[in-house]
């Protein structure tokens, strides 16, 4: 766990100072870093799932890696939440937060309700990642006051993919 704080430490600082670099500035570069340390440190968590439920359990525990590969992704979700959350506070929106996160909630009891019993574990770990996405994310579009907060995580979740228009400086064309 400390070498684990200490790689996303020096992750954040490092996507923290290109972000600056490339002209990302205040909650661009916050939301940005979020979104994007939170993929780039998963994807290879959930390429090794299989294999670390396996030197973790042993191979009885097997079949819980595909419940590790989709759970995994609520992470990302929960980055943005933490950070929206700060904004939400600091905007007077508390009240908003609380309906977006019953909102998540209800629905994560709803979906376990119809999931669970068709996928199991793995269906449970689908409720959370799209419990998750809803509350922390898609609510950021419910409320016009969230809504350019919205836009920004969209464009966090969309980095890894996006991310080449980034690579030259700011001011230049």
């Amino acid at each position: 766990p400390f070498l684990i704080a200490v790689n996303l430490a020096l992750e954040t600082v490092a996507l923290c100072w290109v972000g600056i670099r490339f002209g990302l500035h205040g909650r661009n570069a916050i939301t940005a870093v979020v979104g994007t340390v939170g993929l780039v440190q998963l994807l290879p968590l959930a390429l090794a799932a299989p294999w670390l439920v396996r030197l973790a359990y042993g191979a009885a525990f097997a079949p819980a890696a595909a419940v590790l590969v989709v759970h995994i992704w609520a992470a990302v979700l929960v980055f943005l939440g933490v950070a929206r959350g700060q904004f939400l506070v600091n905007e007077g929106l508390t009240g908003f937060y609380l309906v977006a996160t019953s909102a998540g909630a209800l629905l994560n009891v709803g979906l376990n309700f119809v999931l669970i019993p068709r996928a199991g574990a793995v269906g449970a770990a689908w409720a959370t990642v799209i419990s998750y996405a809803v509350s922390a994310w898609v609510s950021s579009y419910w409320h016009p006051a969230v809504r350019p907060l919205a836009a920004r995580q969209t464009r966090a979740l969309l980095l890894p993919f996006t991310g080449w228009r980034y690579l030259r400086p700011a001011g230049r064309p």
